[in-house]
């Protein structure tokens, strides 16, 4: 039995195809990165009905920073003033790890992440604990460290320099940050971002903030170089942000790591 396939093609707003169908969604992405007023089509069919799709979804055209700032709701001031406390947190230690892995990354997945949120729109709980993953998922990476940490656990490290997590210390930093923006911070939250970045096998709401923290690091894959994959997409909004994900790389771009002793 031959699996289902999956093409793409772009559209323009009056309906003409303006990319024809591809399994290789490169070009796709390519292309929407520089045409804002286009229409992404997914089918999902067999080779041999591909050119006859019975079943087509269909995304809404890209969205600019511009249109975003326009939306209602706008992307929260409290969320703004998170990504600019965790950058004077840990941009400087971002920034001594691997190129295109510093602050800047962590600051494009942020805003990101706000305007993800002003799509849906997600509940300031979980903005906050989105902008806590942005930061944390990729912290300390380091290239030539083949060890199998996560950003979670280098984070601990961080604060307390012991080989293991240690959930209170992480709970009252985390705490402690939002506090200091007047939002709210629980155990369980701690213990969902806990599962969102080094959790397998979560379920319900869980799952879905890990998927949409997923889609958002895909979007910033345009960093290093290449087209995010389309395949690794898998929120409907979270596509309508390729074209912004291009504006935020060049507003915040990657900056060579400093030399260290």
């Amino acid at each position: 039995m031959t699996n289902p396939l999956v093409y793409y093609a772009v559209v323009g707003v009056d309906g003409d195809y303006l990319r024809d169908w591809t399994r290789d969604s490169a070009p796709i992405v390519r292309y929407l990165y520089g045409h804002h007023q286009a229409k992404l089509l997914i089918c999902h069919e067999s080779p041999d009905d591909q050119t006859d799709c019975s079943v087509v979804a269909t995304i809404e055209p890209q969205l600019t920073l511009e249109a975003i700032g326009l939306m209602a709701p706008r992307p929260s001031a409290a969320g703004s003033r998170l990504i600019a406390v965790l950058d004077a947190l840990l941009g400087a230690q971002l920034d001594r790890g691997a190129a295109h892995y510093g602050a800047a990354h962590a600051m494009r997945l942020g805003y990101l992440t706000l305007y993800l949120a002003a799509l849906k729109p997600l509940a300031p709980r979980d903005v906050n604990l989105l902008l806590l993953a942005a930061y944390l998922h990729d912290f300390g990476q380091d290239p030539l460290d083949n060890s199998a940490d996560d950003g979670l656990s280098r984070f601990s490290r961080y604060l307390t320099d012991r080989g293991r997590i240690d959930l209170g210390q992480l709970h009252a930093t985390f705490a402690a940050i939002l506090a200091s923006i007047g939002q709210p911070w629980s155990r369980s939250d701690t213990d969902r971002l806990i599962q969102v970045l080094a959790a397998s096998g979560v379920s319900g709401r869980t799952k879905q903030l890990r998927g949409w923290a997923a889609d958002i690091r895909q979007l910033d894959a345009i960093r290093l170089g290449s087209p995010a994959d389309l395949s690794r997409l898998h929120d409907d909004d979270a596509m309508r942000l390729l074209y912004a994900s291009r504006q935020e790389l060049t507003l915040i771009p990657d900056h060579t790591p400093k030399e260290h002793s």
